[in-house]
């Protein structure tokens, strides 16, 4: 094969692996094999799956014309059935075979294992003098209090003395006493500070002497088997899984209001413990699962039987085949996000914002990476490192909605039609409304073109109320009729705009769904109509849908009635 343009050639070969324990009796080595040519591999580049990685390591050796062993020693253990071996060469190379040998280094890792128990003594010690530094802290503000307080006895003598005879020193003790009140707490939070940072590195140290501290060191020497027809450079490549690592997606929701627009930022919390440092990689995060396995699990046969004295159930019953009492949609009430009160100050803007880096994407049909950019350090530590992943900005539509019998309170949604190339996977948000963060929680995988509601919070301008009318079949609601117990139940939902503008707005309330026939369920005669029943398939869910005109108010009127045999118990009713 000719070089084209200075291209280098990539020569490929089907890779053998060959796996030999111990130290002799290598498994299809020629005599006739050259002498073996020393590699050093180091990690360049890593694939993270959220459990998972894949990384490869890099490596240039001069090869002699002909046969030889290229040998990368002291390697720590890789999985010998993802262990893949490629290069690329000026002059035709051929891969031949590849063998893995494992085997011991004991002199290493009490080596390692000495230097690793030195450094967490220091750490210890370091710990114990801030320990110490703190108590010392403490102890000075004890003593400020003693002597402020208004006892022992002995304490107030003296300041009403000081006091009456000389009123500036007084003045100066107390101020002396606030000075040495506040440096005594801000010595105490330095420390805190350092004994986190402490504890740290205590951790990763007794993390990795878990490892090596049996007393030898297990590592992997992999020899690549290659064919020459001249000398020639080859870069070979070795590529492997590692199992303690992932990505998971944290989100920024940062909605502006009054523009009626939205800001998705997506964001990548990297972690890794694999035993080795990645330094200088190039990261790529991928939304392949591998650890979910390729194929679906087999249906099997569903059988089912009696257990116990048979329930009748009436076939027209709502909800009679629900095994569990439905709620409201989860994303209605704030279940798609719960939001949380927080600070109502925004942050001072920045004179000059600083561009955010976001990776590079690429989408295909089934999957998408994320190109890091640059080369990034990823230490061996499993701390989280946070990567800008993209932006996504779109119009929305402001919705409000509530459902008063949980809560009496209005929350803003922001309706869109997610126009990404490739699906969002659920992870961890944080909400954002004109500036101000409202609140924690989490966002569901989304898909290209879907349609979501994101929860932006309490909308405080629109005020709800609900209130149980009269009793209208009785003392308490409840009356006996016949053998029969009828319980009515009547509510009065009522909603007010304090907005300059028209609200869009959604009321949930919900009928009880009978599970047995002899439990009957009707709405009140009266009730205002509904927009939606079932709403999205959740039985009994009623959804009133409306527009309030600013300053306006609307009312809703909804109840239902509830029999049941009157020996029996209903819980609620």
């Amino acid at each position: 094969m000719g070089a084209m343009g200075g291209v280098v050639r990539v020569v490929l070969a089907a890779v053998a692996i060959i796996g030999v324990a111990g130290v002799a009796g290598a498994v299809g080595v020629d005599a006739a094999w050259a002498g073996e040519v020393a590699a050093s591999a180091r990690i360049t580049a890593a694939t993270v799956f959220a459990n998972g990685a894949e990384v490869t390591r890099n490596a240039r050796v001069q090869l002699p014309a002909g046969s030889s062993t290229v040998v990368f020693a002291d390697l720590p253990p890789l999985p010998e059935d993802t262990l893949q071996v490629s290069g690329e060469g000026e002059q035709a190379v051929r891969i031949v075979s590849v063998e893995t040998r494992r085997r011991y280094l004991a002199e290493v890792a009490e080596a390692r294992e000495r230097e690793l128990r030195q450094q967490i003594e220091v750490q210890e010690d370091r710990q114990r003098a801030i320990n110490d530094r703190i108590g010392a802290q403490r102890a000075r503000l004890d003593f400020i209090r003693s002597v402020t307080s208004s006892q022992p006895q002995a304490a107030q003598t003296a300041r009403e003395g000081l006091l009456r005879d000389d009123p500036a020193k007084w003045r100066g003790a107390w101020d002396a006493v606030g000075e040495g009140t506040a440096a005594a707490l801000t010595a105490i939070q330095k420390e805190e500070q350092e004994r986190r940072v402490s504890d740290r590195e205590l951790n990763r140290l007794r993390q990795e002497l878990a490892r090596v501290a049996t007393g030898s060191r297990l590592v992997m020497d992999v020899r690549v088997q290659v064919v020459a027809e001249r000398a020639t450079l080859l870069r070979l490549a070795l590529r492997h899984a590692v199992a303690a690592a992932s990505w998971q997606p944290l989100y920024d929701l940062r909605l502006d209001a009054e523009a009626g627009k939205i800001a998705i930022v997506q964001q990548a919390q990297v972690r890794q413990q694999s035993g080795e440092d990645w330094n200088g990689v190039t990261l790529t995060l991928s939304t392949t699962r591998p650890a979910q396995g390729v194929a679906m699990p087999e249906p099997q046969p569903w059988l089912v039987d009696f257990v116990g004295p048979q329930i009748a159930l009436s076939p027209n019953a709502k909800g009679a085949v629900l095994d569990r009492w439905r709620e409201l949609p989860a994303d209605v009430g704030g279940n798609l996000l719960s939001v949380m009160d927080a600070d109502e100050s925004a942050p001072a803007p920045a004179p000059v914002a600083a561009e955010r880096v976001v990776a590079e994407a690429r989408v295909a049909e089934f999957t998408a990476a994320y190109a890091i950019d640059g080369r990034q350090d990823i230490p061996a530590d499993n701390e989280s490192h946070l990567f800008t992943v993209a932006e996504h900005a779109a119009q929305v539509t402001l919705l409000v909605r509530t459902w008063p019998a949980a809560q009496p309170a209005a929350y803003l949604y922001a309706q869109l039609t997610y126009a990404g190339d490739a699906p969002l996977p659920g992870g961890s948000a944080t909400v954002f409304r004109d500036g101000v963060m409202v609140g924690k929680g989490s966002l569901p995988q989304v898909r290209p073109g879907e349609e979501i509601k994101l929860p932006f919070g309490i909308d405080d301008r629109v005020r709800v109320t609900y209130t149980a009318e009269g009793d209208l079949t009785g003392k308490g609601g409840s009356i006996l009729s016949g053998r029969r117990r009828e319980v009515a139940r009547v509510y009065r939902i009522e909603v007010e705009n304090f907005h300059a503008r028209p609200v869009e707005m959604t009321v949930y309330d919900r009928l009880p769904v009978p599970k047995n026939e002899e439990i009957r369920v009707r709405p009140a005669r009266d009730n205002t109509p509904p927009t939606r029943v079932d709403d999205e398939g959740h039985s009994g869910v009623m959804a009133w849908q409306q527009s309030v005109a600013p300053r306006g108010k609307q009312a809703i009127r909804f109840g239902y009635e509830v029999s049941f045999p009157a020996e029996r118990t209903v819980p609620g009713f």
